[in-house]
């Protein structure tokens, strides 16, 4: 009987080799689809999250941009804001371009006016009473603290002859810009989903408002902070500050009175005028003074610009 060939071994070998590498590939492919299946699994429910969030009614919302430091602005053109056309010049200024040597008014939501007209809101409003040019910045969901930084990123170039700060009862709220706020509101420009997930500023309960003006509390601090900073700016650059408190439209009770009261006496100490608006809106029939959104109509801004003009001139508030 003959013998096998002497090469039979060597071809044994070399099947087990070639198995053992077709094995191996594919593991290695398993590998790489068991890497690639999470990924592709959460792009795969983020996009049924998006497209669910656009049947749903949800908008990407394109109204606010990075902001820097500031963390948020309103990004540059013309929309529709509650109805009513609105113009952002590209420094996020609202109406017509910035003019070195007037009034900078500077505030949250209510002084931006959503749900007027470039010609109605308390920017122009204040210019047509006090006979001067005036840049509105203004932007929803900010406190002193973003008030405070873009007064100091205006007033280099402006040159404002006075500074109009617009108090609101929800100032105090602590802030410190990140980059995931940055990335927040990149990804809200496009995505509803991210719109919805991370929605806009909202008006605080009363609740939540004694947060704010707890003496003891972090936001207060802030904010006494924020008006020291403001302060000292005022006396170092010679350009006076006006505070003017913007009342809550329902009924204060003796927290919220003497919250306000504690206002007034931060302003004083740091060298700040004040103006109580409530002495300009006229503390009956309030709720006649609000738009649909909930916002100052134009007859509210109107008073309320006439109180600051006085102000400006040096006129006595009444208490």
């Amino acid at each position: 009987m003959s013998e096998e060939p002497a090469d039979a071994a060597p071809d044994a070998t070399h099947r087990r080799s070639a198995e053992a590498g077709a094995a191996l590939a594919v593991a290695k492919k398993r590998r790489r689809f068991a890497m690639l299946a999470p990924p592709a699994a959460i792009l795969a429910i983020l996009l049924i999250g998006e497209i669910v969030a656009r049947i749903s009614g949800a908008h990407a919302i394109s109204r606010l941009t990075s902001g820097g430091e500031r963390g948020w602005a309103p990004s540059a053109g013309t929309r529709d804001v509650d109805g009513a056309s609105a113009t952002v010049t590209a420094n996020g200024t609202r109406g017509p371009e910035a003019a070195p040597g007037g009034l900078l008014l500077v505030g949250d939501e209510t002084v931006f006016g959503a749900g007027l007209r470039d010609d109605e809101t308390l920017g122009a409003a204040l210019s047509r009473e006090a006979g001067a040019p005036v840049t509105l910045a203004a932007c929803e969901g900010y406190g002193a603290q973003q008030e405070v930084l873009w007064i100091q990123e205006l007033a280099p170039r402006l040159k404002p002859r006075a500074v109009v700060v617009v108090f609101a009862f929800d100032d105090p709220r602590p802030f410190a810009a990140t980059i995931f706020t940055s990335i927040r509101f990149h990804l809200q420009s496009f995505s509803a989903l991210a719109a919805s997930v991370f929605p806009g500023s909202r008006v605080e309960t009363r609740a939540e408002l004694s947060a704010y003006y707890d003496p003891d509390g972090v936001p207060w601090r802030l904010f006494q902070s924020s008006l020291r900073t403001l302060g000292q700016w005022s006396a170092r650059e010679h350009i006076p500050v006006v505070l003017a408190i913007w009342s809550v439209m329902t009924k204060q009770d003796d927290g919220l009175a003497e919250y306000l009261e504690d206002v007034r006496g931060e302003a004083y100490r740091n060298g700040l005028s004040i103006r109580n608006l409530l002495d300009d809106l006229g503390d009956s029939g309030l709720e006649a003074l609000k738009l649909p959104n909930g916002r100052p109509n134009a007859e509210a801004v109107k008073r309320a610009a006439k109180g600051i003009a006085a102000a400006l001139r040096g006129d006595e508030t009444p208490d």
